[in-house]
């Protein structure tokens, strides 16, 4: 009856649990890696999991949840999403954001730098780090704006960044949500910045929003003398072939000066529309591309936006226009590993601001922490993917990606308590007026869906269960570099 512990393992030398007291124990529920399921008791004490054994082993606590029947997986740790604070705070901020990620099973996020005013230098970098401690219901990092390479190991050297979003895309007339400030396309810029970034380590995270700009105005332009004027040809301006293309540039760079750890965002956006207006004879998209370098052993990640393949119904609107006719195409791509990441982007945008008679001038919005995981559990229960893949995808690969697993990520005796607790057999509706983000509208009102998160727990803490928020605003806590790299 007594075990030893140590990080990650349970080893057969005794410790004696007859006069130690827990803070929380999960009893009866299954639990689920990325390679394994089993049933076990996970003891938590001051944030931290300290034994993971059968019921007969595990400590007394000051609190059990009787997980009997549900399903125990590590936290999700999303990677992408933007909560708009400072500047932009009428769509999105750190609090209601992190409730609505909270309530999607997320036990920490990285935000987005395109804020206003975006957070390409060390001081508001530091600025904006005070703003989501004050507010984050869950753990958090923000992604610093790659713009000019001296800032860039100024930030890095000076705070506890874990890496840098690079957005190559600026939008020809409209100047939020792609900041002209924040865009770096040109060749030269992106190189010295790899360039920059690789000299202090390799291994640093960037993730990159791709595109060819000279290409994306042509074809923003075209498109507009043709007279499309529908959410579909705003997909094929915006987000089209120019994305592949500036995918290869920055995957070449990368390749040159070394880096590991390229994120390429959005895979499955540049897929085909229902109805497209331009005809590509030979139509090379996101996911081909990084299936190719990734055959050719290239060192990159690949981030499933999986909008594109969980939007069921074929009509293109403002708040549904990422559907595409290759869905098949994208769960092979899954089932393939092309993609080492899989969320649904958080990018409020208001009614008002992405519902426009003219399309062109239409903000991009999509909402997905909250609905992401209810989704794709009904996919799991489908068939599509098990939940061991599942918990690759969102929750070991991202911490891995990010360099703070076993720490984030994983659920191993010395990991932080992070736990999403789901019943993978309830059903139930999405509802978007149940929404804890500020935009108040949902990309998937009125999906069914069979299975749900039911509790999320950061270190030890329920701060979500049930349908209601249970920590306070500050809670969350800044996943410092310096203390979570492994």
């Amino acid at each position: 009856p007594y075990h030893y512990l140590c990080i990650g393992n349970l080893i057969d030398r005794p410790l004696n649990y007859n006069h130690m007291s827990v803070d929380l124990v999960i009893k009866n529920g299954t639990i689920h890696t990325s390679s394994n399921s089993y049933a076990a008791d996970i003891a938590i004490k001051d944030g931290i999991i300290i034994h993971i054994g059968t019921s007969a082993t595990t400590p007394s606590a000051t609190e059990t949840i009787d997980a009997t029947g549900k399903e125990i997986l590590p936290g999700l740790v999303n990677q992408h999403v933007h909560f708009r604070e400072p500047g932009q705070t009428h769509k999105e901020d750190f609090e209601k954001g992190s409730q609505a990620a909270a309530a999607g099973g997320y036990t920490m996020y990285m935000d987005m730098p395109n804020c206003t005013p975006i957070t390409n230098t060390l001081e508001r970098y530091q600025d904006k780090v005070a703003l989501a401690s004050e507010k984050s219901l869950i753990d958090h990092n923000s992604w610093a704006g790659a713009t000019d390479p001296d800032e860039v190991v100024k930030i890095y050297n000076n705070t506890g960044n874990i890496g840098f979003k690079i957005f190559m895309h600026r939008h020809p007339e409209v100047e939020y949500p792609y900041v002209p400030e924040l865009a770096v396309y040109e060749t030269n810029r992106l190189y010295n910045i790899f360039d920059a970034i690789s000299k202090m380590d390799k291994n640093i995270p960037i993730s990159i929003h791709p595109s060819d700009v000279p290409l994306a105005d042509e074809l923003f332009y075209r498109l507009k003398a043709m007279g499309a004027d529908d959410y579909s040809a705003l997909r094929e301006g915006k987000d089209g072939m120019n994305m592949t293309l500036g995918c290869f540039e920055a995957a070449f760079l990368a390749h040159i000066t070394g880096l590991k750890h390229l994120n390429i965002l959005h895979l499955g956006f540049n897929e085909i529309t229902p109805k497209p207006h331009l005809d590509f004879e030979n139509r090379v998209t996101l996911v081909d591309l990084v299936r190719k370098l990734k055959s050719w052993g290239w060192d990159l990640h690949g981030e499933a936006e999986a909008s594109t393949f969980l939007q069921r119904d074929s009509s293109i609107n403002w708040k549904r226009r990422w559907y595409t006719p290759d869905h098949e195409k994208l769960w092979k791509a899954l089932d393939d590993e092309v993609f080492d990441l899989m969320l649904i982007e958080h990018a409020p945008q208001l009614e008002e601001e992405a519902n426009k008679s003219d399309v062109w001038d239409a903000a991009s919005g999509l909402l997905g922490a909250q609905d992401f995981l209810p989704l794709i559990l009904t996919e799991v229960n489908n068939g599509r993917l098990t939940i061991n893949k599942l918990v690759k995808m969102t929750s070991e690969n991202p911490a891995k990606f990010l360099g703070i697993y076993p720490k984030k990520g994983a659920i191993q005796v010395g990991s932080d308590a992070d736990i999403t607790i789901v019943d993978l057999n309830r059903k139930s509706v999405i509802d978007e007026s149940k929404t804890f983000a500020k935009a108040g509208w949902s990309s998937f009102d009125g999906y069914d869906v069979v299975g749900v998160p039911t509790q999320t727990i950061v270190r030890g803490t329920v701060v979500y269960d049930e349908g209601e928020i249970t920590a306070d605003p500050g809670y969350g806590k800044y996943v410092d570099k310096n203390e979570y790299f492994h």
